[in-house]
């Protein structure tokens, strides 16, 4: 679904667009010609920076707040981005939410963490695609992009609740390419390690991944969003998930 040369560019929404990994997304598909919704929760500032740096590439942004563990604000994204744009082809699911918890610390895994990281993971990958869908299926289709992680096939990740909710992001991927076909494909990636800003206080654990991995090095932000890029405009593949890794951590 490359947006150059279309009647009209694409439109893409990429919740959490603005920084981090879906900044990386936001950039590489405004290299692609797609006009772009980028949305944030709590980094403003951080957002707001992300967008003016995509413009002053060259690209037609807006940028939007809301809380995707709340359907109505998910309803009304979805409604701001055909005010501002008159379409959407392509949503990406990368708004996340984590806990740094000792797998064996169950007592700080209770159940705030859990209705947190569930909630914004899995929850709201779901209220967005629903949402879009319910809006994008009648326009004739388009794709999404669901963002999971190595820690949904393996075990590993920062926290038991986090490494389950992407484990669901992987399964309701598979079930909305189901649901939604032959309108809409939907696909998933599952990076590895990536030294995004959640490693920031981590870095202990960002050495031990390095360490053991075979190749020395961490994934890339850069070839981990190529990889995502491809998988949403590759029409020819739907219900996939795509491990990127350098078979460090799962063998």
């Amino acid at each position: 679904m490359s947006a150059e040369g279309a009647a009209g560019s694409f439109v893409a929404l990429v919740t959490g667009g603005g920084t981090g990994f879906g900044l990386e997304i936001s950039r590489q598909l405004k290299d692609l010609g797609y006009k772009l919704a980028i949305t944030y929760s709590r980094s403003e500032a951080e957002a707001a920076a992300g967008a003016e740096s995509l413009q002053a590439a060259g690209a037609t942004v807006s940028l939007h707040k809301v809380d995707v563990r709340i359907g109505s604000q998910v309803d009304a994204l979805i409604d701001a981005v055909y005010q501002n744009h008159d379409r959407l082809d392509l949503v990406v699911n990368n708004a996340g939410a984590t806990r740094w918890i000792p797998y064996s610390d169950l007592a700080a895994a209770d159940e705030e963490a859990w209705d947190e990281v569930l909630d914004v993971n899995l929850k709201g990958t779901y209220l967005v695609s629903r949402a879009a869908a319910l809006r994008m299926l009648p326009a004739g289709g388009g794709a999404m992009l669901n963002v999971a992680s190595a820690a949904g096939i393996s075990v590993g990740g920062s926290s038991i609740p986090y490494a389950v909710s992407k484990a669901g992001v992987i399964h309701l991927t598979k079930m909305l390419a189901v649901a939604l076909a032959p309108k809409i494909r939907v696909n998933c990636i599952a990076p590895s390690m990536m030294q995004t800003r959640w490693w920031a206080d981590h870095q202990e654990g960002a050495q031990n991944y390095v360490k053991n991995s075979r190749f020395g090095r961490a994934i890339t932000v850069e070839d981990t969003a190529g990889a995502a890029v491809m998988l949403a405009t590759n029409e020819s593949i739907s219900g996939q998930t795509l491990l990127v890794d350098l078979a460090g951590s799962l063998h």
